[in-house]
């Protein structure tokens, strides 16, 4: 079996609204926003290097990860599978400098 290895990855978009601290901004709005920025990247030609910054990578072993799981019930968007998986925890990763 080959490595398999989980990449956690930040996603750059802006969103401008009327609010001053940003954690009182609608969830709806935020979520609008993030929507509309995986459209941008999915219709145009866009430099992945300005919108994602990797935060970690750590090797899965002997598990299925969430992403694979899921993947047979993710619908293609735009021709190209999309991966739709929240990381919220970094418990089951094993990192190379520890």
């Amino acid at each position: 079996m080959s490595k398999k290895y989980n990449h956690m990855l930040d996603m750059a978009f802006e969103i401008e609204t009327d609010e001053k601290v940003w954690y009182n901004i609608p969830k709806p709005a935020i979520i609008a926003a993030v929507l509309k920025r995986v459209a941008d990247i999915v219709r145009e030609d866009t430099d992945l290097g300005e919108t994602f910054s990797h935060l970690q990578t750590c090797e899965v072993e002997g598990q299925v990860t969430y992403s694979e799981q899921m993947q047979d019930d993710l619908e293609p968007i735009g021709g190209m599978s999309a991966d739709w998986t929240f990381h919220t925890t970094d418990d089951d990763c094993e990192f190379e400098n520890e």
